[in-house]
C-alpha cells in the first residue's frame, strides 16, 4: 500500500493518476478509446471476416496453422498501438494489468472451457531482454495464468536467435524470418511432462500474419503439445 502511495496507479492511456481500486482500468475520459477486436471472426486465426457468412478467413482456408484457435482482444490501431509502445519500450510493466483485465473480461470463460494447463509467453532474445529488462508477453502471461489458476512457463520456449524487425515484412518473409528462431528447453520439457501438462496457451502482444505464433506452435507440437490455443493483446485488421 505504501508503494501505491509513492507510485500511484495511472490511466494506461493518458497517464493521469487514478484511484487505487481503479488500477488497470482506463480513466473516465479514456474509456471506450481502445477499440476492441469485435465482429464476425475467423474460427481459426481470430481475424475479422470480410464476409460474415464465412467461418474461416481466406488465409485460413488456404493455409493451416498449427495452433487450434487465436483470441484477439484489441485492434492494433491508434490508442492501443500507443499503449503497446509504452508497454514494450518504456518500462511500463504496469500496462500488463490493463491488457490482462480486458483480455480476461472477454475470454476467461472460453479459455476455461478449453482446459488450459499452462500459459507459455512468446520469448524475446536474450540480447533484447538484457536491453529492455523484461519480456512484455511474459508480464502479460503471468497475470493471465494467475487468473486461470495455472502455471506460466516462461522458460519452456526459448528464442535462439535475434530476428529482424517483423513489422515491415510480408507474410511469407515473416515466416522465413522466424524459422528455427525458437526451441523448446529440454530441461523444462521434462518437468512439464512430469507435471502432466498437455494443453498450452501461447500469449503474445501483436498478431499480424500469425507467423510468430505459428513457428512457436510448430516447435511445441513437435514436442508433444499439439494445437495450443493462442491469446494476443492486439491484432491488425487482417490478411485474410
Amino acid at each position: 500500500m505504501f508503494t501505491k502511495l509513492l507510485f500511484p496507479p495511472v490511466c494506461p492511456l493518458c497517464d493521469k493518476v487514478v484511484k487505487i481500486d481503479e488500477e488497470g482500468k482506463l480513466c473516465r475520459n479514456c474509456t471506450g478509446r481502445a477499440r476492441p477486436f469485435t465482429g464476425p471472426a475467423c474460427l481459426k486465426c481470430g481475424k475479422l471476416l470480410t464476409d460474415d457468412e464465412e467461418a474461416y478467413c481466406g488465409n485460413c482456408r488456404k493455409n493451416s496453422f498449427h495452433f487450434r484457435k487465436c483470441h484477439i482482444t484489441f485492434l492494433y490501431e491508434d490508442e492501443v498501438r500507443d499503449m503497446l509502445v509504452k508497454f514494450k519500450y518504456k518500462n511500463r510493466k504496469d500496462m500488463a494489468r490493463f491488457f490482462a483485465n480486458e483480455s480476461l473480461g472477454r475470454f476467461k470463460e472460453v479459455l476455461g472451457k478449453a482446459g488450459i494447463d499452462a500459459v507459455v509467453p512468446i520469448p524475446i532474445h536474450k540480447k533484447r531482454m538484457k536491453k529492455r529488462g523484461y519480456n512484455q508477453a511474459a508480464e502479460f502471461g503471468k497475470l493471465i495464468a494467475q487468473e486461470l489458476g495455472v502455471p506460466c512457463l516462461t522458460e519452456l520456449l526459448k528464442r535462439t536467435r535475434q530476428t529482424a524487425a517483423q513489422k515491415e515484412l510480408g507474410a511469407v518473409v515473416r515466416l522465413m524470418n522466424l524459422m528455427d528462431a525458437f526451441e523448446v528447453d529440454k530441461t523444462w520439457l521434462l518437468r512439464v511432462r512430469e507435471a502432466g501438462i498437455k494443453k498450452l496457451l501461447l500469449v503474445d502482444d501483436i498478431f499480424t500474419t500469425g507467423s510468430t505464433l505459428e513457428c512457436a506452435s510448430i516447435k511445441l507440437t513437435e514436442c508433444g503439445f499439439p494445437e495450443p490455443d493462442c491469446l494476443s493483446i492486439s491484432g491488425t485488421r487482417g490478411i485474410g
